[in-house]
């Protein structure tokens, strides 16, 4: 839970009489704020007991900017707290007490004594890095796991997607908003032709895969990507035309990515800001706590619009129980310039949310032949700017939602 005790927002925190400005290492705490399709936390400075709490910045800073334009000023709940484990904690939650050199674990329900509990610590943050002129590799059935990643800058303030803020806030159409997606334990970068077949990434504590500059023909197939701390697999970073290049040729086929977002819950199983000839088909993608799927960036903004996806083709994929926690997103979430995306022969189910959602921004788009069952809204078309064809598509709810734009001048 978040705070109980009295409260009132500071520029530099929290005054409140909450039980959490008396734990015991308040440096260590870590306060968690939802707000519809985002999660932001950021990390205790210091205490007053009884009186008042101090965030750490520059964290602090952008979650306020962040909070004043749209969201809540108050955590929905705190972690890393001994406190919170004596009382609150469910099984396989643990606390390392960085004072005491200590770590305290509530065992898992399988494990009937916490000696006999296997307890791995990963050192690493980057398990595999590609970059410049490497590439030409094969993987097959090799096994990534236990990865880790520990933010810096007293934690960060997630715009969507996990997609950082940097500096002051001020809309969603300035460049100097836009920090870097969270890092990923295997990163390519501007390297060529990289296969993984057959492999599992499962255990970690960023996101799976990043792929971003110049890379080009990167594969998966037959890989399964679960329990994941942040995003399966990004595509691009959402500054990635102030860099010359975008991701070429991508190809994920045949690949089970589920459980992702397990602790960075604003997280998806694919993210691609930007991509040039991607083609995902015939996987299961589910069990997430916000979209599916995440394709484009950019809200329509007008400097965007020469930075195209070019050629994105989905289909044939079953997605599954997404928006399992936070809000206005859905199975399949795409927003800003494309120019050629197609949707088709997909299996939508089970988000409470929305099936298919079109947000600002998107254009030039072919939805035709998916099934959608059991979404609040099987399609959701909201600023959008034209170019959208939608056909012979299948649905057990006729409900749906369209606010259209024919332009944003932004």
């Amino acid at each position: 839970t978040g705070l109980t005790g009295t409260r009132t927002a500071t520029t530099a925190g929290f005054d409140t009489d909450d039980d959490v400005t008396n734990y015991a290492n308040p440096s260590d705490i870590e306060f968690v704020f939802d707000y519809q399709w985002r999660q932001s936390r950021v990390k205790v400075a210091s205490v007053v007991a009884d009186t008042s709490v101090t965030m750490q910045t520059p964290a602090q800073t952008y979650y306020v900017a962040l909070a004043n334009s749209i969201g809540s000023r108050y955590p929905n709940w705190i972690e890393n707290a001994y406190e919170i484990l004596e009382t609150n904690a469910e099984p396989g939650s643990f606390y390392w007490d960085r004072v005491a050199e200590k770590i305290y674990l509530i065992p898992p329900i399988t494990v009937a004594d916490p000696n006999d509990a296997e307890v791995i610590v990963p050192q690493l943050e980057k398990l595999m890095t590609f970059s410049g002129d490497g590439g030409r590799l094969r993987f097959d059935g090799i096994a990534i796991q236990h990865g880790s990643w520990l933010p810096t800058d007293g934690g960060f303030g997630d715009i969507q997607s996990m997609v950082q803020m940097n500096g002051t806030f001020v809309d969603y159409y300035l460049v100097d908003t836009f920090g870097p997606l969270m890092p990923a334990c295997v990163e390519i970068t501007d390297s060529e032709q990289i296969e993984f077949i057959n492999c599992r990434a499962s255990k970690l504590g960023a996101s799976a895969f990043s792929i971003s500059g110049k890379a080009s023909r990167i594969s998966f197939q037959g890989s399964t990507i679960v329990d994941i701390s942040g995003h399966g697999i990004t595509i691009g970073q959402p500054y990635e035309y102030l860099l010359g290049g975008v991701p070429d040729r991508v190809t994920i086929d045949n690949c089970a990515i589920g459980y992702c977002g397990q602790e960075f819950q604003g997280c998806v199983g694919v993210f691609a800001p930007f991509v040039s000839n991607g083609l995902i088909e015939h996987c299961e993608i589910g069990y997430l706590p916000y979209s599916g799927i995440g394709f484009g960036w950019g809200w329509g903004a007008t400097r965007f619009q020469s930075i195209y996806s070019n050629s994105l083709v989905f289909r044939d994929n079953y997605v599954h129980d997404t928006m399992q926690v936070l809000n206005d997103g859905a199975a399949l979430y795409v927003m800003g310039s494309m120019k050629n995306l197609v949707v088709e022969g997909n299996y939508f189910k089970g988000c409470p949310d929305g099936g298919i959602y079109l947000d600002q921004g998107t254009i030039n788009a072919t939805v035709r032949d998916n099934v959608v069952e059991n979404c609040y809204q099987w399609i959701k078309l909201n600023w959008v700017h034209g170019n959208i064809v939608v056909e012979d598509n299948h649905s057990d709810t006729p409900s749906s939602y369209f606010e259209l734009l024919d332009a944003l001048d932004q």
